[in-house]
């Protein structure tokens, strides 16, 4: 069921909600899954060795509007295909309302009743499927039966390649329901250490007090709760991050980034797991796939915006 072998050309799919975050009044392409495949697309690109077939695609949905026009524009500005951005007639374009703390972290007002929430499976997208090497989805745009149809549908139709899930928690628009069947199609779980709190409270996973780390025992317990996943990676911001493979696990702090006025940590998540798709495809070693994904993580979050160009140097692993 899942493709563990490196390809030199690999085709991943970025499927969910592409919208503006508006922060401070200034609207700023995001939706986790369309900076997941920017920033693959990035990675896959590397220093230029890359096989030009080699690709991210978001699938997404945005309004027959002005600003749908507009993220397509930005989207196709980063050398990332559109096609798979659908139009809607009737909805409009996503936004989200971002209020960040003091350190630059972000709360959001996700808008309902947007074009992502009636994400379809065309024929088109559904070929596409049958030849991913990784598909990433979250729960956000599992919160109406439409696009979450769809997203089962591409995962029926590319049961080949690695599957993704990057929880990306954002209540209230998700169920215990949507966590659990997210996790169950899954072959990879990516979380941050508050969403591996909540999925521990669900489940009512224990660990051993004594153990000499909490987060370790409970990735282990993740695993033999739900024994079909072959990854589990959980970041904790300046704590670092760890990754669980193939039963070994891997830890590291992230480097030092010198931010830029306005800094914010928007999409510096999904960075990471673009980082650590792209790694897991080429069969890189866990800890090197950590600390690029560190790496590229902490650029993102010393910048402004969710999907800022990577330096060169970031490109490779």
């Amino acid at each position: 069921m899942t493709n563990s072998s490196p390809r030199t050309s690999p085709l991943i799919l970025g499927f969910g909600e592409a919208l503006f975050d508006v922060v401070d009044g200034v609207a700023i392409l995001g939706g986790a899954p369309c900076n997941f495949a920017v920033h693959a697309q990035q990675l896959l690109a590397g220093d230029g060795g890359e096989s030009s077939s080699a690709r991210a695609i978001p699938v997404s949905r945005v309004g027959d509007d002005a600003l749908g026009q507009r993220l397509r524009g930005e989207v196709a500005e980063r050398g990332v295909a559109v096609d798979q951005i659908q139009v809607d007639g009737s909805l409009p374009t996503g936004t989200v309302e971002v209020e960040l703390n003091a350190q630059g972290h972000p709360s959001y007002d996700i808008r309902p009743g947007v074009a992502w929430d009636t994400i379809e499976l065309t024929p088109a997208l559904a070929e596409l499927a049958s030849q991913a090497a990784a598909i990433c989805y979250g729960t956000l745009v599992q919160r109406t039966a439409a696009s979450r149809a769809a997203l089962r549908q591409l995962l029926e139709a590319g049961q080949q390649a690695l599957r993704v899930c990057d929880l990306n928690l954002r209540a209230p628009h998700y169920t215990p329901e949507t966590i659990e069947s997210s996790i169950r199609l899954a072959t990879v779980l990516k979380l941050n250490g508050d969403e591996l709190e909540i999925i521990a409270d669900l489940f009512g996973l224990e660990v051993d007090g004594g153990a000499p780390c909490k987060t370790t025992a409970l990735i282990e317990a993740v695993a033999a709760r739900f024994p079909h996943l072959t990854t589990i990676a959980v970041t904790e911001g300046a704590a670092g991050a760890r990754l669980w493979h193939g039963g070994q696990h891997a830890a590291a702090a992230p480097p030092k980034c010198t931010a830029v006025a306005g800094a914010d940590s928007i999409g510096a998540g999904d960075s990471w797991c673009a980082a650590l798709v792209v790694g897991l495809l080429r069969g890189l070693p866990p800890q090197t796939i950590l600390n690029w994904a560190n790496r590229v993580a902490s650029f993102v979050a010393s910048q402004r915006g969710a999907t800022p160009v990577l330096p060169r140097e970031l490109r490779t692993s």
